[in-house]
């Protein structure tokens, strides 16, 4: 089994589709094993805002274009308490 982790993703320098290029790289590296591809929803840029969320297209893009390529989903959360709950919409 091979994980990769791609819970920070600044979307000022790091584009949407990365993550389903990891999934064809890690595909190619790993044949048929199983590649899980581990996301997170927060936004880290420059300050690292753990409890800040990217728009939801975006997420769905970056974790649909993963799983099209082979990765199986890793969803994270860091906190245990919600403070931005645009995500639950």
């Amino acid at each position: 089994m091979m994980t990769a982790d791609r819970q920070s993703r600044d979307s000022r320098v790091v584009p949407v589709w990365i993550n389903g290029r990891n999934g064809k790289e890690y595909r190619a590296a790993a044949g048929l094993k199983p590649v899980v591809g581990i996301f997170s929803i927060g936004r880290d840029d420059t300050y690292r805002w753990k409890d800040s969320v990217h728009q939801g297209d975006e997420i769905r893009a970056f974790a649909h274009d993963g799983i099209a390529q082979g990765l199986r989903p890793w969803f994270t959360k860091f906190a245990g308490q919600i403070f931005d709950k645009r995500w639950f919409r």
